[in-house]
């Protein structure tokens, strides 16, 4: 799937009325580096939120089985018992985020939000732009596709 920034910008936007939908408010957006980076400024800015700082995580994959979460830097955190909303571009295996809400969420009251949502694991997100298949996604924030990789890929808009 190959996303470009106007559907980023749409979903995101989608994203932010769900979650204005809901009536929660937020202290804090914690942001997953990279891609929930990107997801968390657009959110910043479409929910009037400033209090934002990011987690950066590693998952290190020798298998299906054998995944491993390090944490590689952050976050700044408030006092416990801030209500935090943590932001990542997609939820796929749902590791990355269960390592969050299982470190962090015994001190703080923790939603999720995440763009896209493949429907893998256990973990599910308290809020999403929308479901995506269980396909690669470019991202428009890396770097270029490379031209043997072109074939196959389709609009992320397309794939609804």
């Amino acid at each position: 799937i190959r996303l470009t920034w106007d559907q980023f910008h749409k979903d995101c936007e989608t994203l932010a009325e769900n979650i204005r939908q809901s009536g929660c408010a937020f202290d804090k957006l914690l942001c997953i580096t990279r891609g929930g980076v990107f997801v968390g400024g657009l959110l910043g800015h479409l929910l009037h939120l400033r209090n934002i700082t990011t987690v950066a995580l590693k998952l290190y994959e020798f298998d299906q089985q054998n995944q491993v979460v390090e944490q590689l830097s952050g976050p700044d955190l408030p006092l416990p018992g801030t209500r935090m909303l943590v932001v990542d571009d997609m939820l796929d295996s749902g590791r990355t985020l269960s390592y969050i809400v299982d470190k962090y969420g015994k001190d703080y009251d923790i939603d999720i939000a995440v763009l896209y949502d493949k429907g893998n694991g256990n973990l599910r997100a308290n809020f999403t732009a929308r479901k995506i298949p269980d396909e690669w996604v470019w991202f428009p924030w890396e770097p270029p596709i490379p031209e043997d990789a072109e074939e196959g890929t389709t609009e992320a808009g397309a794939t609804e």
